[in-house]
C-alpha cells in the first residue's frame, strides 16, 4: 500500500516536472518591461533577470525587443 502511494507521488511530480513549463503563460512586452525595472531597482544583476524571465518563458526576441523599448 505505501509503495502504490509513494509511486503515485513520484509519478504526479513528474508529469508535473514535465507539463508545468508548457502550462506557463507568456508575458507580455509592457509586463516584461516592468520586471526588469523592478529588479533593477532592487539591484539584480543582467544575469540573474535573464535567466529568471527565461524561467518565466520570456524568449530571446522579446526580450531584444523589449531592450529597444526601454
Amino acid at each position: 500500500m505505501k509503495i502504490q502511494t509513494l509511486f503515485r507521488t513520484l509519478l504526479l511530480f513528474l508529469i508535473l516536472g514535465v507539463f508545468s513549463p508548457l502550462m506557463a503563460q507568456n508575458m507580455s512586452d509592457s509586463q516584461v518591461l516592468e520586471y526588469v525595472k523592478d529588479g533593477i531597482r532592487q539591484g539584480k544583476e543582467q544575469k540573474q533577470l535573464a535567466s529568471e524571465l527565461a524561467r518565466r518563458g520570456v524568449t530571446k526576441e522579446q526580450a531584444t525587443r523589449v531592450k529597444q523599448l526601454y
